[in-house]
């Protein structure tokens, strides 16, 4: 399990961000049955710009951790779990 304080359960290859970004990803995936927008990723973690929610999204991606379908809202999807 992922945890805020430690680095027991982060993933191999990935920064603290890119974990957190991962876990709030799989965290609201599992709550609400469907994915966050960028916007609520942001709002979750704490950031204003959405420019840096995209940034480490396309980290996860380039790292395959998650895929996403152009131009399509909601469409995350976890493919490599923390």
């Amino acid at each position: 399990m992922w945890q805020k304080s430690g680095g027991e359960g982060m993933k191999k290859g990935l920064t603290k961000r890119e974990n957190q970004t991962l876990r709030v990803i799989e965290d609201y995936i599992i709550e609400n049955k469907h994915a966050p927008t960028i916007k609520e990723i942001g709002s979750i973690i704490g950031w204003s710009s959405t420019s840096t929610v995209y940034v480490f999204l396309e980290r996860l991606i380039d790292k395959g951790y998650i895929e996403k379908e152009k131009n399509k809202s909601r469409s995350l999807k976890v493919i490599n779990h923390v």
